[in-house]
């Protein structure tokens, strides 16, 4: 099972061979700069899809994984329902690490070339990640950034990426991941309330309050500064009340809470509005013989901030 097929992705004549076996930070600064080089188009083949980048040999850093499982790990969710036996094995790879890993390859691939759209008001719509084989520790991994869709919607501008984990040209992890765009107009937090939409037959399994410092915590981890995350005054620049914590650490906590079922399974997740860091979040779920359904809200939210589901396929 693909999530797209690749003989339809063009080699892109401009792709990044990515040599380093670590990345560069993208910090509040760096968005900065590439914000403002948005204005400036450099390329007539923004909209063509292909392959934008490639990053081969990857080595798993111990102490990096070690920190990104404490923080997201299966003892966040204060429990309110007992689900059994839940989260990953000590001795694997978490089903979305990779994802936060090569959060600073994505956000530089969508403001390349002559995208129609700004880091500053980019979003995470929606994902699905597509875990073929477990991944473990030791093993070394190749991964490939694909551009599949550039499209406008309601809200100004649609992007999708493709990214493929290989180990010997096997593809065993798969993520295709929707990010949304306001362009020019300013983005605030009412943009998002209508992505979820209350699934009434949940139950509440848990819940769990957000550091203060949770935006600045993750981004040590993924390499993602951005000011959304990291600066309150920053955040209120840009239309929040103040910083807000990112939609893939909250995602990861609650699957963590969640026994996974066999590989291969399929993780659909689409985002709503934001949580600010320090909220407190509450956590729906219901469990099937394939899988499990779930929700997070916050008080403050009148739709779910997050909906998903993760199958066996």
């Amino acid at each position: 099972m693909q999530l797209f097929e690749l003989v339809l992705m063009p080699q892109y004549s401009q792709s990044i061979h990515i040599a380093s076996s670590s990345l560069e930070p993208l910090y509040p600064w760096t968005y900065a700069k590439l914000h403002w080089q948005h204005w400036i188009p450099d390329s007539k083949e923004a909209n063509i899809p292909g392959i934008r980048a490639s990053w081969a040999n990857v080595q798993l850093d111990q102490q990096n994984l070690t920190a990104y499982a404490d923080i997201c790990g299966v003892n966040l969710v204060t429990d309110v329902a007992f689900l059994g036996d839940r989260g990953w094995y000590s001795h694997e790879i978490p089903p979305l690490y990779w994802l936060s890993l090569t959060a600073p390859i994505q956000m530089q691939l969508l403001q390349g070339d002559n995208l129609p759209l700004s880091l500053l008001t980019t979003r995470l719509a929606w994902i699905r990640v597509l875990a073929k084989k477990y991944l473990h520790k030791q093993t070394a991994i190749d991964f490939k950034f694909f551009l599949t869709a550039v499209e406008p919607s309601a809200l100004g501008c649609q992007v999708t990426l493709l990214i493929n984990a290989m180990i010997q040209e096997e593809i065993i992890w798969q993520a295709e991941v929707g990010f949304v765009s306001l362009g020019r107009q300013k983005l605030t937090e009412a943009f998002r309330q209508q992505q979820c939409h209350q699934n009434s037959q949940l139950l509440k399994v848990g819940y769990w309050y957000v550091p203060v410092d949770m935006g600045r915590q993750f981004a040590r981890i993924s390499g993602d500064y951005h000011p959304l995350y990291v600066s309150s005054l920053l955040a209120r620049m840009m239309g929040y009340r103040r910083d807000v914590v990112q939609e893939l650490w909250l995602l990861a906590a609650a699957i963590a809470h969640f026994p996974l079922p066999p590989q291969p399974f399929l993780l659909e997740a689409q985002f709503g509005g934001p949580v600010y860091n320090g909220s407190k979040v509450d956590l729906f779920g219901l469990q099937n013989p394939r899988g499990y359904s779930f929700q997070l809200t916050t008080p403050c939210q009148q739709v779910p901030v997050i909906s998903a589901k993760v199958v066996s396929c």
